[in-house]
């Protein structure tokens, strides 16, 4: 793996893929990164990586200007390995890493605002809408998975793309006059959980 842009760019991650994990694609990473910038600054945004693995989302988003990345996963070995990373790179003042499960994770970080939270839980993860009900403040909220997923009633869809047989989804906070929809790949709006924008 080798981070796409940014100051790291061509760096490689040297971190194990421990047997269950999915890093996010080099292909991925560069869509959802070059997207996000048509809509924000990285370097106004701090972010958490929930579900961190390998860490190639966090050291993405340092290496393209985030002033801090909160990276999490349960597994302390994988954890040590970004950690180690991290100081290799150069980037350790500004990645804290944690090592709880994710509903610990984000009670620990309820007084804590994110620009952006992304999301990449194991494979057929159940528990998305109990999680954005529980999720601390943030602009965004990013979602990599294999389906579309709804985040509860804190959040709304702005797209889902496909990227075979991955789907990255950008939700925002909900807005009052916005609790039942979400917009589509138009200006026209769409129930929730309905739209059918697609990306390539």
């Amino acid at each position: 793996m080798r981070i796409v842009a940014g100051t790291l760019r061509g760096r490689k991650i040297g971190v194990r893929i421990p047997a269950g994990v999915r890093p996010t694609t080099e292909r991925l990473r560069e869509a959802l990164f070059s997207t996000l910038a048509s809509r924000l600054s990285f370097d106004t945004m701090t972010w958490l990586d929930l579900f961190g693995g390998t860490g190639a989302i966090g050291f993405e988003a340092l290496s393209r200007g985030a002033p801090e990345v909160v990276y999490n996963d349960r597994d302390g070995d994988l954890a040590a390995q970004v950690r180690r990373e991290a100081s290799r790179l150069g980037v350790a003042p500004r990645m804290n890493i944690l090592t709880l499960e994710a509903f610990q994770c984000i009670d620990r970080l309820q007084n804590t605002e994110f620009g952006i939270i992304f999301l990449d839980p194991p494979y057929r993860y159940a528990s998305f809408e109990e999680l954005g009900q529980r999720l601390p403040p943030a602009r965004y909220v990013v979602v990599e998975s294999t389906s579309e997923v709804t985040l509860g009633s804190r959040w709304v869809a702005r797209w889902w793309r496909r990227y075979g047989d991955t789907r990255l989804g950008l939700f925002e906070q909900v807005m009052p006059d916005e609790s039942m929809y979400t917009f589509g790949s138009s200006t026209s709006l769409v129930r929730q959980g309905t739209s059918e924008e697609r990306g390539g």
